[in-house]
């Protein structure tokens, strides 16, 4: 069995099921819990490697930790944002908003490919924390602070929302002054 085969199955299994419970689901729960536990399981997994090092046994944490982690990738990281991207752009805009995520998202993929082998053989499983851990991290924490919930709302409610929010924030910075 190759190694592609391997990754295929804990990534299409929770997608296949995704598919028919995703209209019951809440988009922002289902963006932020696998999320915050695919951190949960590549630090888990960091800490497995370093503790291989003492006692063998520990490597079955480090195979439990990557399928969960592709798990949640599966489940939520790998496919909402293709339906989220659906819901908040207007008709008329949806296919080229689709087109710019699918975009950035093989872009990335492929930064992501070419950069962690290198940078694994140099400073070992730490590359995971900048690679991974650190960017999720604050990409969550973004989405947690700014993402409205999408499920069942027209793209004029998810946009009040995100407008309601600067109107009452504190912090809004203004970085162009139009009116001087």
């Amino acid at each position: 069995m190759s190694i592609s085969n391997i990754y295929r199955h804990p990534v299409s299994i929770p997608n296949c099921v995704l598919i028919f419970k995703f209209p019951c689901v809440s988009r922002r729960l289902l963006l932020l819990l696998p999320g915050l536990t695919g951190v949960l399981s590549l630090i888990s997994y960091l800490l497995f490697d370093r503790l291989t090092l003492f006692n063998g046994i520990f490597r079955y944490g480090c195979a439990f930790s990557f399928i969960v982690y592709l798990s949640c990738f599966g489940l939520s990281l790998g496919t909402i944002p293709f339906y989220i991207v659906g819901e908040l752009f207007p008709q008329n805009f949806r296919s080229t908003g689709q087109a710019i995520v699918f975009f950035f998202f093989y872009l990335s993929g492929f930064i992501f490919n070419i950069l962690t082998l290198p940078l694994y053989a140099s400073i070992g499983v730490w590359c995971f924390l900048p690679l991974f851990i650190i960017p999720q991290m604050i990409c969550l924490t973004i989405l947690w602070i700014f993402l409205p919930e999408t499920r069942g709302r027209e793209v004029h409610e998810i946009v009040g929302d995100l407008k309601k929010y600067w109107e009452t924030s504190t912090t809004k910075v203004q970085l162009i002054n139009c009116d001087t």
